[in-house]
């Protein structure tokens, strides 16, 4: 699959399932939507792409109101969660994400809302293709 029909398929696929889509092409636009729809507070862990863009320090020049640490005080009334993306696959419409850090996991599933972000998403076709290819680790 091109990359254009993989990146048409997820959307088809994540839409049917119920996600919502925003394509965006730079990081000022991406603050700007997120701050015309999130009116209460976003939890912004700390993730590898999250700090290269600097995003909760942008969120926050915003007017956002951001919190970057105490999640397990600050998770429930927080109306949402911000988290990177490590890939995307095309056919199922999945993300995946890492969710090793305390911090991340609790902005994924605390929050009514999660909003996964990513800069340049890997996006897969399939995953059970690419596990197809890789060697086995009995061997």
């Amino acid at each position: 699959m091109k990359d254009q029909q993989q990146i048409e398929r997820f959307v088809e696929i994540a839409e049917g399932a119920g996600a919502v889509i925003v394509p965006v092409d730079s990081i000022t636009a991406a603050v700007d939507y997120l701050a015309q729809q999130v009116t209460g507070t976003i939890l912004v862990p700390a993730f590898a792409s999250g700090r290269r863009c600097r995003i909760a320090e942008a969120l926050k020049s915003a007017g956002v109101d951001v919190v970057s640490e105490g999640f397990r005080v600050n998770a429930e009334q927080a109306e949402a969660g911000l988290t990177g993306v490590n890939f995307a696959i095309a056919d199922t419409g999945s993300l995946a994400l890492d969710s090793t850090d305390e911090d991340i996991r609790l902005a994924t599933t605390l929050p009514v809302k999660h909003l996964p972000c990513s800069i340049r998403i890997r996006l897969l076709p399939m995953v059970w293709k690419r596990l197809s290819d890789a060697p086995d680790a009995r061997a």
